[in-house]
Formats: structure tokens, sequence, C-alpha cells
């Protein structure tokens, strides 16, 4: 609880990493940043655990955290810059999956759709069946939507609705269902799937 965050913090804040027993130093270096109270505290303490462990233990997750973070400031190209330590292919665990979505969202975040679609793409092999597919397609879509491939952006968000039918995504799905086919020319589709959004998900932004 938030009390508690509280004690650790004040905790923490009196160890000095560099003193301490380097393995401790570490662990300590990333729950300070974990566990910061704002984002610019936040990107300075990840900035300095991977600066003082650029081999550590938790270098993927202060990685990510910090590239998340430029991805919320608006720095796109600094977020895609981190996270090219993902690469598709190789990533099997749930931190490497994020990172890839994430990657694939920073370079289109800077403009880049087309290459962000591509990129998604040749990740689908990482992320298809996993904790993280509903994301993936999520922005797989997006990007597909943005490079004028509605077809294609349709086809990744049939898997969402189809798997995850009352998945965290599935309004944002649909909404962007109506949208593609509605830049395929198919008014009346995409008024029905509209209409679908307001029937099944009536609490939506969407």
């Amino acid at each position: 609880d938030e009390g508690r965050v509280e004690d650790a913090r004040a905790l923490l804040r009196g160890w000095d990493p560099a003193r301490l027993p380097r393995a401790l130093g570490e662990e300590a270096a990333f729950l300070a940043a974990s566990i910061a109270e704002d984002a610019p505290t936040a990107d300075r303490l990840l900035d300095e655990y991977l600066k003082n462990f650029p081999r550590g233990a938790h270098r993927r997750a202060a990685t990510l955290a910090l590239a998340k973070n430029r991805y919320a400031g608006g720095d796109y190209r600094e977020a895609e810059n981190l996270l090219s330590i993902f690469s598709p292919g190789i990533e099997r665990d749930a931190l490497g999956r994020e990172g890839l979505v994430w990657r694939g969202l920073s370079q289109m975040g800077r403009g880049d759709a087309a290459g962000a679609f591509q990129f998604l793409i040749s990740a689908k092999e990482d992320l298809d069946g996993s904790a993280d597919e509903e994301a993936y397609y999520l922005a797989s879509a997006e990007a597909a939507l943005r490079s004028n491939k509605p077809q294609e952006a349709v086809d990744a968000l049939k898997v969402i609705l189809s798997r995850h039918p009352r998945g965290d995504y599935a309004p944002q799905a649909l909404y962007a269902m109506a949208l593609s086919l509605e830049t395929m020319g198919r008014g009346a589709d995409a008024a029905a799937v509209f209409r679908q959004v307001a029937q099944r998900f009536p609490d939506s932004y969407e």
C-alpha cells in the first residue's frame, strides 16, 4: 500500500547504492527507480541505474520502463532507440514481448507507421498466442490503418474480437474495425459496427 511505499522511499533515500555491496546496491538502485514518486525522478533514477549497472539483472526491465516514460512524454525517437534491445524472433518472456509492442508503438509515434507495421508483422511469431497478443494486434491494426492498409487492420482486429470478445481492448478494437470499414468505403457495415460499440460497451469512451 501507499504507506509502505513511502516507508520504502524514506529508507532508500538514506542509502547510497555506491557504498553497498554491488549486488545489493543494484537492487536498491532499481527499487528506488521503480517506486519513484514522479516521472522526472523515475527517469533520472532509471538512467542512473542503466549507467551504473549496464549489465545488471534488471537492465531490460529498467530500459523498458524508461522507454515507456519517454513515450509518455512524446519523445518517441528516444523511446524507440532504447527499445532496440528487443528483437523479433528471440523474445520468449513477457518483458521481451511487451518491449516489442512498445517498440512498434514508438516507431509509429515518430511518424513511421509503415515501418512500424512491418516491424510488428515480423514480431508475430513472438506475440501471437501470448498474454500480450491483444495489445500486439491492436498496435498492428493501428499501424496498418495509418499506413492505408485497412484490410490488414481488419484482419488484425478480427483476431482480437474472436479470441478476446470481452477483453481489455475489445471496445477499441470494435471502434477501430468501424473506422477501417469506413476507410474501405463500406459505410453501412461501419455504421453497424459503430452501433455495436454503443450497445456492447455503453460505458466505453469509444
